[in-house]
């Protein structure tokens, strides 16, 4: 199904996983919304709040397309065989998406909310570095 795609790229000298590369940008963004709200909070900064916010909306972006790679790579190098860690990375990054949006829609809704927010942003931060090690065990066991 997705094989003319690993065609094209091993057409152009580049024949290695295509979802490893692009984890980075919900992982860093992740990441990011986190400590540009954590510093806002601690040193009164308003504006990295928006900057946090805008790094989650992107977040929530680079899941989609993080997802689909991922299971691009999962058919094309694995057959598409099932394996516990398969179902753990799918069903964690459901939820990371479904957090994400929460605390999106959440840190509009005044003080509680942002306070919500903010445990929400600590969530998904710890679903990125599960997922990350998840992925990492399918890749190095």
């Amino acid at each position: 199904m997705f094989q003319s795609v690993y065609d094209f790229l091993e057409g152009i000298g580049y024949t290695y996983p295509i979802h490893p590369p692009i984890t980075h940008i919900p992982v860093g963004l992740t990441i990011g919304a986190l400590i540009f709200t954590l510093i806002a909070v601690i040193f009164g900064r308003e504006k990295l709040r928006l900057s946090g916010w805008h790094a989650a909306v992107l977040a929530l972006i680079g899941v989609v397309p993080t997802a689909l790679l991922g299971y691009m790579d999962w058919q094309h190098r694995m057959g598409g065989a099932w394996m516990p860690e398969i179902g753990w990375k799918i069903g964690l990054a459901a939820a990371l998406f479904v957090f994400q949006f929460a605390a999106l829609f959440v840190a509009r809704k005044g003080r509680i909310g942002f306070v919500l927010s903010i445990v929400l942003h600590v969530v998904c931060f710890g679903l990125v570095m599960v997922l990350g090690f998840i992925g990492g065990k399918l890749v190095y066991s």
